[in-house]
């Protein structure tokens, strides 16, 4: 037996996508309903989640049983680049720096990545490759401290490049790189 309406406990975002939980044990839901950035969605049963592209999103969701409508849920969630790394940025001697995030787009503290790595049995270090955008000439590879770090490139020559990361057990990540 329920009495209310079913409380939505979390509105967390993955790095992939956006997700809601209830109290399954409690409540039996038959309609959600989210709203972002002024869009309502609906759904009826099932695990709930939507792609976010890269921006910053108001999101509210809420829940309704036979007993009525639960409270709703209230976050702002920030998509930044999709991924573990960010590009803090690139030098006028080409040395390019590269920063762990969270899910928000947060700096991520080393001592967080070095402990879910260890957990995960992951490697403490990310490969990299450097390849000149218009050839595709691979001008630079190595690995990097799973904390991030400054890469240095200061023997490439002028031009737009694609750095390329690969976490060990995740999606590589690209960004363009531009050494003048």
């Amino acid at each position: 037996m329920w009495v209310g309406g079913p409380i939505i406990t979390d509105l967390f975002y993955d790095g992939n996508y956006i997700y809601s939980e209830t109290d399954y044990m409690s409540q039996a839901v038959e309609d959600y309903y989210w709203i972002i950035n002024g869009v309502t969605y609906h759904w009826i049963e099932g695990r709930k989640q939507i792609h976010l592209p890269y921006g910053t999103y108001n999101v509210e969701a809420y829940a309704y049983n036979s007993c009525g409508r639960g409270p709703s849920k209230y976050t702002q969630i920030v998509v930044g680049s999709g991924g573990y790394y960010s590009l803090g940025g690139v030098s006028s001697d080409r040395q390019v720096t590269i920063v762990p995030v969270d899910y928000s787009g947060a700096p991520q503290p080393l001592e967080v990545l070095q402990a879910e790595n260890k957990t995960n049995a992951m490697s403490l270090t990310v490969p990299y490759t450097l390849q000149n955008a218009q050839s595709g000439e691979v001008s630079g590879r190595g690995e990097m401290p799973v904390g991030g770090g400054v890469l240095d490139f200061s023997r490439v020559r002028s031009g737009l490049y694609v750095l390329t990361l690969t976490p060990q057990g995740r999606k590589p990540e690209t960004f363009k790189v531009s050494f003048k």
